[in-house]
């Protein structure tokens, strides 16, 4: 009986130095080469399209801004126009489910912009009641001081405050 007490303890010791040569060598596996930490990947950011030269009156932005906290709302557009004009008169056409909310007329000096041969202008709304989550139609009639119109249209989702 002795001697079967004392095989089984070998065949345990036996069991347990295999397993800890298995975890020894696991460790060798795990702390061996890893792959070196990638550098980050930067990617270059796209260049702004220069835009080409001016051959009219016409916008070229619209876009609004919310007043925080309130259902209102600026709107405005930006556009361009040849140096021989000196204003323009912007008139705001706003519309909700196909029925006239409001009518609002802002007038703009045009600014000079010799690499494009011509001039630049904005125009914005003094904060506007609006309703949100519904879509809104801005139907936009440019007009310069020299009598040149051009129109343009967008339609916004307005947030809720």
């Amino acid at each position: 009986m002795a001697e079967e007490t004392g095989s089984s303890k070998c065949v345990i010791c036996y069991v347990l130095v295999a397993i800890l040569a298995l975890l020894w060598l696991g460790s060798l596996v795990g702390f061996g080469k890893k792959n070196p930490p990638q550098p980050p990947v930067v990617t270059a950011p796209a260049p702004t399209p220069i835009p080409g030269p001016i051959k009219g009156l016409a916008c070229e932005r619209m876009y609004y801004n919310p007043v925080i906290g309130f259902a209102k709302y600026y709107l405005s557009v930006e556009g361009v126009d040849l140096t021989t004009a000196k204003t323009v008169e912007c008139t705001f056409n706003i519309s909700v489910n196909k029925k006239a909310v409001d009518k609002v007329v802002v007038e703009s000096p045009l600014t000079a912009v010799p690499q494009r041969d011509g001039a630049t202008f904005r125009c914005s709304t003094k904060a506007l009641d609006l309703e949100p989550t519904v879509p809104t139609i801005v139907d936009l009639v440019l007009k310069d001081d020299k009598g040149v119109s051009a129109t343009c249209s967008g339609s916004y989702t307005l947030p809720k405050p």
